[in-house]
């Protein structure tokens, strides 16, 4: 990603969304070129398009187009969200309860055993969770997230499942609730810098957990 996506998508995270002539104003482009910017971006799933502008994405449902494998971590409420066309792959019962009936999605569990803790399947006897599948995107949840710094889990044995679906995915969109921003966890997951959009919300997503 160039200097100018990366100016345009922290003046976007600065003021929440922004017009074509507002960012080019900002940026010193014509609004030609900022449009092409906007269209590459919004194509690698950076942000999304408004009327006459852009913003980052509210909502990780925005950032899921029809014919999308989608890898989903213990997001019940994101996955009801989640509509038509798609393939979601979860090791969540939660999610998958949210999801069993919602139309056009072809629902995949990971398969294991059940652990309270985290509310998830974990170490599947066949083998890798989700065998080889990969995935356009993956909607991945967090105990602590710290721009520049680093992503943080709470259950040391979701770990690997969370680094795997992560691994897999062409995009990785992390879900920062209010009470995860600036904080730091007890499991290190990724570097900040390896998340491709950050989903910040005004409401918890993430499932509260023991």
């Amino acid at each position: 990603m160039g200097v100018r996506h990366e100016r345009l998508l922290a003046l976007l995270a600065a003021r929440g969304g922004a017009s074509v002539a507002d960012l080019a104003a900002q940026l010193g482009v014509s609004a030609v070129s900022v449009r092409a910017d906007l269209r590459a971006l919004a194509d690698a799933r950076r942000l999304v398009r408004t009327p006459g502008g852009a913003a980052l994405p509210s909502d990780p449902a925005e950032l899921v187009r029809p014919g999308d494998v989608v890898f989903l971590d213990d997001l019940p409420a994101v996955a009801a969200s989640l509509r038509g066309g798609i393939t979601v792959a979860t090791a969540s019962l939660a999610a998958a309860e949210a999801l069993r009936r919602a139309p056009g999605v072809t629902l995949v569990l990971s398969g294991g055993t059940y652990d309270q803790a985290s509310g998830l399947l974990l170490d599947p006897l066949s083998g890798p969770a989700f065998g080889g599948l990969r995935a356009d995107l993956a909607i991945l949840g967090c105990h602590g997230f710290v721009p520049g710094g680093a992503v943080t889990g709470a259950h040391p044995g979701a770990a690997a499942l969370w680094r795997r679906m992560a691994g897999a995915a062409r995009c990785r969109a992390l879900v920062v609730a209010p009470e995860a921003a600036g904080r730091e966890g007890p499991v290190p997951l990724c570097p900040a810098r390896e998340i491709d959009v950050v989903v910040r919300t005004q409401v918890s997503w993430v499932r509260p957990k023991g």
